[in-house]
């Protein structure tokens, strides 16, 4: 395999981790992190933004604007309000 393919698969495994453990913190179960469209449902759950936002997140070229969005918006529900904790969260 080549490198590039070593660093997708790092990248997808660590945001599994992620995902796995922010639900486990919210009070949801971590599994469901695994399944495709559901992690963003569940995620737009816990941010307390309406389900249709999976179709923004579907938009190539919208869905990295989302996902910083999404992003920022998780990290104020934990608690991380500060502009150093929205910059690093994007």
């Amino acid at each position: 395999m080549k490198n590039t393919t070593y660093l997708l698969l790092l990248f997808a495994v660590s945001t599994v981790i992620g995902l796995w453990k922010l639900f486990e913190k919210a009070g949801e179960k971590g599994w469901k992190a695994i399944i495709p469209i559901y992690n963003y449902y569940i995620w737009l759950k816990l941010i307390k933004k309406p389900w249709w936002w999976i179709f923004l997140i579907i938009i190539p070229g919208i869905d990295y604007m989302m996902l910083m969005v999404m992003s920022v918006l998780i990290s104020a529900t934990f608690g991380k309000k500060k502009t150093t904790d929205s910059i690093l969260a994007a």
